[in-house]
């Protein structure tokens, strides 16, 4: 592997591990989110804010795997 292939896997390695911990940092939100949803609980922004997030998160995903 060349040296900027391997700086970016290293990169990619990196930005990965970001993510992993963003996910798991918003992991409550998310499982609060969804006990409101279940008990009726939900208002529009609270909802589209959650929908920006998950946007985000599908997005970021598909790019870290």
């Amino acid at each position: 592997m060349s040296t900027s292939a391997a700086q970016f896997s290293e990169m990619m390695a990196g930005l990965k591990r970001k993510y992993l911990v963003q996910l798991e940092e918003r992991q409550p939100e998310i499982t609060d989110f969804l006990r409101r949803c279940e008990q009726g609980q939900i208002h529009e922004p609270d909802r589209k804010q959650m929908r920006h997030h998950a946007h985000s998160l599908a997005g970021s995903g598909a790019t870290y795997g």
